[in-house]
């Protein structure tokens, strides 16, 4: 996603799966496919026979924990939940560093007027609309992935094996092209609804929601567990960290004037330099908000450089 400054210095990969079926509960997982977006390189790990499961869930957890954020397509209501839940069947742990998930049939529900008009949001269908339809090798779909699936372990046709390599590997690099392709999204309201990585030398922190309560700007996020635990006060900011389960707290507390709604950078820790470039930044202060609208770039800004500032002894260890 080339367009996205978010994520900008981020390892970025498109991940997805194949299964032999809907239900983690009684289905397996067969083949995780990894695409790296910065050196283009396809990893494919498949499974021979169903015995084969739990080594390709290791070395597909493994792979993905290289990267800062996941590019899927319906991942977070499929992908993610059937590898976590058939890792744990087989007793293998998930935690890692905290990244960002990119799940793009979310955000084109969400953000992409055009997506009401189309018969459907399957990822062949917002490929035709985006005329990429061309770029597509394979001719079958997940459903007749499976059944090739089940001929391939009583058979072993080799045509079998090399149809499903092919369709998760076009599935992958048309996800990158898709993304490569949404230079229309508004992204800095993504960010400021969806939450987005500040990534460390060593550790990553995830912001996960931000919200307002009157003139208090707040953010949740997510770090590491087991750092030293933070307390820390301003005179109009406060950030908690929790070692225990790694949440992170952010507030700061904004003025208003005139239908202006805007934060004193001069009472918080942070360098001014970045801010000279964005509109609505005078004398110090940062406005976030007037009476029509809310500037979703200046709050992400704030809420980064801040938790950066606060928090920079942990992301740089």
């Amino acid at each position: 996603m080339k367009n996205n400054i978010y994520l900008s210095g981020l390892n970025t990969a498109v991940f997805d799966i194949e299964t032999t079926g809907l239900y983690p509960s009684s289905d397996n997982l067969v083949l995780g496919g990894i695409y790296s977006v910065s050196d283009h390189a396809v990893i494919q790990h498949f499974a021979e026979d169903p015995s084969q499961e739990a080594d390709v869930i290791q070395k597909t957890l493994d792979d993905l924990r290289q990267y800062d954020a996941v590019i899927t397509y319906n991942g977070d209501s499929f992908d993610w939940p059937f590898l976590y839940r058939r890792a744990r069947r087989y007793g293998i742990p998930t935690n890692r560093t905290p990244y960002q998930s990119i799940d793009l049939y979310r955000w084109l529900k969400l953000y992409w007027p055009q997506a009401a008009s189309l018969p459907s949001l399957k990822q062949k269908s917002v490929e035709v609309a985006l005329g990429l339809s061309e770029n597509r090798e394979d001719l079958i779909s997940g459903a007749q992935s499976a059944l090739l699936y089940r001929n391939y372990v009583l058979t072993k046709e080799p045509g079998d094996k090399r149809d499903m390599l092919l369709h998760n590997r076009d599935d992958l690099s048309q996800l990158c092209r898709i993304g490569d392709s949404l230079s229309f999204l508004p992204y800095h309201r993504i960010a400021a609804e969806q939450g987005f990585l500040i990534k460390g030398i060593s550790r990553n922190i995830r912001v996960l929601k931000i919200s307002w309560n009157g003139l208090r700007l707040s953010a949740e996020a997510l770090a590491d567990k087991g750092l030293l635990p933070a307390s820390i006060y301003g005179s109009n900011y406060d950030l908690e960290y929790d070692p225990g389960d790694g949440s992170l707290t952010f507030h700061v507390l904004c003025e208003q004037r005139e239908g202006l709604t805007f934060a004193d950078l001069n009472t918080l820790p942070i360098s001014h330099e970045k801010f000279m470039a964005v509109g609505g930044f005078h004398h110090g202060r940062l406005v976030l908000k007037d009476t029509k609208q809310t500037f979703d770039r200046s709050v992400c800004m704030l809420i980064r450089e801040s938790i950066e500032a606060l928090m920079k002894e942990e992301l740089n260890e």
